[in-house]
């Protein structure tokens, strides 16, 4: 009796540790998991323009920030009360946005009192500095009467210097019946297989050969016609301004990459930009650079920062200034960088992509596979470059973390077992 007694005591205390190892195990893991949330980048700003000017600071640095892959949103200082404030959320208040000094400490003290962060627009991801991280190049506007052969010339160069590059197309309306619409695709087939990725041009209204109608039925209509037609599109080609106050014309047509150009007039600052900065954080933002605006000395003579950047050049001018602008980036020693749509596959999660996209295809790897094809990467040295320039990667630390914990978890188990093993002759409890 003395023997069962004690046994069920022990049984108990065995259970007991049981139940608090697997409790810790738990606690840790959502620990970790709320360690890892992405952090949410929060602009409060008072004035998104300053009188008479038509470039934004603000819509600038959101742009520069959404780059760089961050979750961001757009708070103007009248609704600054009105947000939760989350952990690891990192407050940023556009300085120079406010026109009244009162008004711009009110909110850092309302802020320093809850204990955030506070950043203004002159520090903003130093910890992400980086120097001379590359460019992406962009062929833009590809009109179905644009020069074709001199496209395909352009292709089959960029494909011998090896660069994968983005190909922005216009979209089509109508007349798809037409002999010259399938030579377009044709052409277009063989840019695809020279490593072109396909972006499509927002709507261009009041232009000969456009419609000055609502453009999301006929831009569904063409995105459509192209994929039928075996054309792969992962992005739009979109001026700042456009993200903002047209963004009915791109949402829920699976084009995750927004190739963010130059603002073509101002935005309403009446519209609500928290509710459609929220709407745009599971898109992938690449900032634009038009070929003739980028200052190369400004560029090579100070650290750049880590995010998505690309040069475009309007391929129905000077193409030229495509090949001038490479050779200068190699004599400057300015990487370029490859455009990959499997290196977003996180992202790209918020997506829907059919099995026609073969670039796409790729990110549907399992996590193993992932794993394997790392692993080789580093054993043929093939990895250096990429973790040079910091490239987000498949991160396989979570998953080792618990197998490590459940494995310790397990000899736990078996010591214990051992234990009372020794301590008391089972076989004659049974027999009991």
């Amino acid at each position: 009796m003395m023997f069962r007694r004690n046994y069920k005591k022990l049984n108990k205390i065995y259970i007991g540790i049981v139940i608090i190892i697997i409790l810790s195990i738990c606690t840790t893991e959502i620990s970790l998991c709320d360690s890892e949330r992405k952090s949410r980048y929060i602009l409060i700003y008072k004035d998104l323009y300053y009188y008479g000017e038509k470039h934004s600071d603000v819509i600038s640095l959101y742009i520069q920030i959404k780059s760089d892959c961050k979750e961001a949103i757009l708070l103007q200082a009248s609704q600054f009360k009105n947000i939760k404030i989350e952990k690891g959320d990192v407050i940023i208040i556009v300085k120079s946005s406010f026109r009244s000094e009162k008004e711009y400490k009110n909110i850092i003290e309302y802020y320093r009192d809850k204990e955030i962060k506070i950043y203004d627009d002159e520090k903003i991801m130093d910890e992400n500095i980086i120097k001379n991280r590359g460019y992406f190049i962009a062929v833009d506007r590809v009109y179905p009467f644009s020069n074709l052969n001199g496209l395909m010339e352009v292709a089959e160069d960029l494909n011998n210097k090896g660069i994968t590059f983005i190909c922005t197309i216009m979209p089509v309306y109508e007349n798809y019946e037409l002999e010259a619409y399938d030579k377009f695709m044709e052409v277009l087939k063989y840019v695809s297989k020279k490593g072109g990725k396909f972006f499509i041009h927002y709507p261009i209204f009041n232009e000969e050969g456009t419609y000055n109608i609502d453009p999301r039925d006929g831009f569904k209509r063409s995105i459509e016609e192209y994929r039928k037609k075996g054309i792969e599109i992962v992005g739009i080609s979109i001026p700042k301004d456009k993200v903002f106050t047209n963004t009915r014309v791109f949402q829920g047509l699976n084009l995750p990459f927004l190739f963010v150009t130059e603002e073509e007039t101002k935005v309403d600052s009446n519209i609500d930009l928290l509710k459609i900065s929220q709407e745009l954080n599971k898109h992938i933002f690449i900032k634009g650079n038009e070929i003739d605006e980028f200052n190369f000395f400004s560029y090579i003579n100070k650290e750049d920062y880590n995010y998505n950047q690309g040069i475009y050049v309007d391929i129905n001018k000077d193409i030229k200034k495509l090949y001038n602008f490479i050779s200068i980036l190699y004599s400057k020693k300015i990487p370029i960088r490859d455009f990959k749509a499997k290196e977003y596959y996180l992202e790209l999660k918020n997506f829907n992509f059919g099995k026609g996209i073969s670039d796409i295809e790729e990110i549907e790897k399992s996590q193993l596979e992932r794993f394997k094809t790392k692993e080789m990467e580093k054993i043929r040295g093939e990895n250096l470059e990429k973790e040079e320039y910091n490239e987000q990667g498949y991160d396989i630390s979570h998953i080792v973390r618990i197998g490590i914990k459940t494995a310790f978890f397990i000899i736990f188990l078996l010591i214990i077992q051992i234990l009372i093993g020794r301590r008391y002759d089972i076989k004659k409890f049974f027999k009991d």
